[in-house]
C-alpha cells in the first residue's frame, strides 16, 4: 500500500500535485515516475534544489527531456488519474526510507532516492540521458 496523506510532508504532497498536473498538461491519464520526478524538480527549494542542480537535474531540462522521452498526448482535465504500479513501488520504499530514518513524514528527498536506487523506469531514463551523477546526488541527499 502506498503511503497515506497524513504521512506525507507538504513539500511532497505539492510535488504529487505538481506530478498530477504534469500527466494532465501531458495528456497522460496515469502518473508515471517521469511526473513525479518533474514534480520534485520544479518544486524543489533550497538544499534539495540545489543538491538536483548540482547532479545535472535542471528544472528545464528535466521537462523537455521528459517530454521528449514519455511524448505529449492532448492535454486534458480528467481528475481520476491513478498511479503506475512502478510509481507506486516507489512512493512505498519512499515511505521504508522515511521510516528507517525515523522520519515522521515522507519527504521529496525519500522519493528521489528510492528513484536513484530502483529501476524508476522513465525517470530513471530521464536522469541517464542527461548525464546525472546519481551517487553524487544520493550523498547529498543522504547528508541534508
Amino acid at each position: 500500500m502506498i503511503p497515506s496523506i497524513e504521512n506525507m510532508s507538504p513539500e511532497t504532497l505539492r510535488c504529487l500535485a505538481r506530478a498530477r498536473q504534469e500527466a494532465k498538461r501531458t495528456g497522460k491519464h496515469l502518473i508515471g515516475t517521469e511526473h513525479i520526478l518533474v514534480g520534485i524538480v520544479v518544486e524543489a527549494k533550497g538544499k534539495l534544489k540545489r543538491a538536483l542542480k548540482n547532479a545535472g537535474l535542471d528544472k528545464t531540462l528535466v521537462c523537455e527531456t521528459a517530454n521528449r522521452i514519455a511524448g505529449m498526448h492532448t492535454p486534458h482535465d480528467d481528475e481520476n488519474l491513478s498511479l503506475t504500479p512502478r510509481t507506486e513501488r516507489i512512493l512505498r520504499e519512499a515511505a521504508l526510507r522515511a521510516h528507517s530514518t525515523n522520519s515522521q513524514t515522507v519527504l521529496p528527498e525519500h522519493i528521489l532516492l528510492a528513484m536513484v536506487d530502483t529501476d524508476a523506469g522513465i525517470a530513471t531514463r530521464i536522469m541517464e540521458t542527461l548525464g546525472t551523477d546519481r551517487s553524487l546526488l544520493t550523498e547529498a541527499l543522504c547528508v541534508q
